[in-house]
């Protein structure tokens, strides 16, 4: 499992409340990990997305409601598409839960 593909959820599955600082809690522990690391739910501004981007290794994210609901130059759909290894990432990720996830 060493270069495994592992998300890491900010959405807390009893509360179902998010917080993003999930993500920089579990990153400081895989920070060795050499596969992809997956920031996934609780994302709602650019700024949040560029920060982890900035402060960790992370470049994959798992966006659902926030990226559906603002596709202006300032959302994060704009980050995405403009930083195109980003939105590939997400595009492919998204691909493979759909094929082989809810199967």
């Amino acid at each position: 499992f060493k270069e495994a593909l592992i998300g890491i959820n900010n959405r807390n599955l009893k509360t179902l409340e998010t917080n993003v600082n999930t993500t920089y809690d579990i990153h400081n522990i895989l920070i060795n990990h050499s596969g992809p690391l997956i920031s996934e739910s609780g994302i709602k501004t650019k700024e949040e997305l560029l920060e982890i981007t900035e402060k960790t290794k992370i470049k994959t994210f798992l966006i659902g409601e926030s990226l559906l609901k603002n596709l202006d130059k300032n959302s994060i759909f704009s980050v995405l598409w403009l930083n195109k290894p980003l939105f590939y990432w997400l595009l492919i990720y998204c691909l493979i839960k759909r094929t082989f996830v809810e199967q």
